[in-house]
């Protein structure tokens, strides 16, 4: 991630705006953790969109973008040991970092960066 989209990401302001973030397991038969974990991410972020006022079928279709990364095997075989997603506003970003990062599910009227 740059510079620029990083303050573009910053200062975006929508609502809802969703940001998951997770470690990835890079090699092995222990990338299978990845796609659990983040299924896991997509039921607490249900969950939260929930809380903040959205219906099912406004979950469904907000999360439509995102959901078949759950079932994409060679999607979650080459990863860095970091994994985000931020949605929201018309932004959708899947972003890799070369560091862990801690597995969390915000809801906000902003990214969670």
């Amino acid at each position: 991630m740059d510079q620029e989209l990083f303050l573009r990401l910053a200062s975006h302001r929508a609502e809802p705006c969703l940001t998951l973030t997770m470690p990835t397991v890079m090699a092995g038969r222990e990338t299978r953790q990845n796609a659990i974990r983040f299924k896991n991410l997509l039921h607490a972020a249900r969950e939260k969109l929930a809380a903040s006022g959205l219906s099912a079928s406004e979950t469904d279709k907000f999360l439509a973008g995102i959901e078949p990364l759950e079932a994409d095997t060679r999607f979650w075989q080459y990863q860095e040991p970091g994994f985000a997603i931020l949605l929201g506003g018309g932004e959708h970003h899947q972003i890799k970092t070369p560091f862990e990062l801690e597995e969390t599910t915000v809801v906000s009227d902003a990214f969670h960066v």
